[in-house]
């Protein structure tokens, strides 16, 4: 093999990697300027796993025996990939890796209180972006064991009434390595504060009226970047059991967001994530002058609200994107949501 042809396969090899990693974690970039975690603390943190191991396999035909020991995954299988263990003695250890290598890795204890697994890592100063929320919250689902962070247990009821188990897949809730196979059935047991998220029947509900379209810098919701935001109105609300926070679908126009409501309508965001490359070729683009006038520029039904788009980091304006049109109708349940009817993957 030749220089030229050595070459040409490492660049194809690059460009296969990255078209099979589209979601690298932010914590990459410290990955390669050298902050990945010391030999030291990756050599701690294996002595916990096996701890764990040994503590959840010798536990594991007691009666008494602590119902959420044992190892559990989050990830997509390719850019992100989450694993945590964890048992009462050993303690706890979770650690990121993905398309480049071992991202984050960290370990220490825990305690239970109010439903709740509060986790303390030992490990100070290690900058993780993508790492995990310190609150987890055990749930039940069927015969399946889910140990979610408390900052995302709206996303996950939104991922239980879209009904699609292909989102669950990707999604940065972990799951019990143990129940992969096993059936979900009815609906998970969450706190009581979280019920009234978890839908009995889906909610349709019409766009009836459209605002400003504005690029925002989004870092705080995964996976971060540059979205491309439309705030609407849609005809249900409170009365119809939408709360704010849940997730409405369509099949060919973004995922919408509530951001709050009334007894008849909310006020929701219809958001994309831009490429970098779409990034650049609309930020800075001037609004679409039809739009304001054929939906109005001041919300009709909350009309005291005003228009605060000016006040959000990022604001643009953009005419490039297919626009958002009246009577749209919007679910809660996932378009393809008929292929996992059954309830398992």
């Amino acid at each position: 093999m030749t220089q030229i042809q050595r070459t040409l396969l490492a660049l194809a090899a690059i460009l296969a990697i990255a078209a099979v990693c589209p979601r690298v974690p932010r914590s990459l970039h410290a990955d390669v300027m050298g902050n990945r975690p010391s030999d030291a603390v990756v050599a701690k943190g294996n002595e916990v796993l096996k701890r764990v191991s040994s503590e959840t396999k010798a536990n594991s035909h007691k009666a008494d025996a602590w119902p959420w020991s044992g190892q559990y995954y989050a990830g997509d299988g390719l850019g992100f990939n989450l694993r945590l263990a964890i048992a009462p003695k050993a303690g706890v250890v979770y650690w990121s890796h993905g398309c480049f290598g071992l991202y984050a890795l960290n370990y220490g204890t825990f305690r239970e209180k109010d439903g709740r697994i509060h986790l303390s890592f030992e490990e100070k100063g290690i900058e993780d972006p993508d790492g995990l929320h310190p609150v987890l919250i055990p749930v039940r689902w069927g015969d399946r064991r889910y140990l979610i962070p408390e900052n995302e247990m709206i996303d996950f009821c939104n991922h239980i009434n879209s009904g699609s188990q292909a989102i669950l897949r990707t999604a940065r809730f972990c799951r019990h390595v143990d129940d992969a196979k096993k059936r979900t059935s009815g609906i998970p047991k969450v706190p009581q504060k979280y019920r009234p998220y978890l839908l009995k029947e889906p909610i349709d509900a019409e766009v009836v009226w459209i605002g400003k379209t504005v690029i925002l810098k989004q870092n705080d919701r995964w996976p971060p970047g540059k979205y491309r935001v439309t705030e609407v109105r849609l005809n249900r609300g409170k009365g119809n059991g939408l709360l704010p926070g849940m997730e409405l679908y369509h099949p060919e126009f973004p995922d919408m967001r509530v951001i709050d409501v009334s007894a008849s309508s909310c006020r929701a965001e219809a958001s994309k994530r831009l490429l970098e490359q779409e990034s650049a070729d609309v930020v800075g683009a001037p609004s679409d002058p039809s739009r304001a006038t054929a939906a109005g520029d001041q919300d009709p039904s909350d009309e005291d609200r005003g228009d605060h788009s000016s006040e959000r980091e990022g604001v643009a304006r953009l005419d490039k994107e297919p626009q958002m049109r009246l009577g749209l109708h919007y679910s809660t349940r996932s378009p393809d949501s008929a292929e996992h009817s059954s309830g398992n993957e």
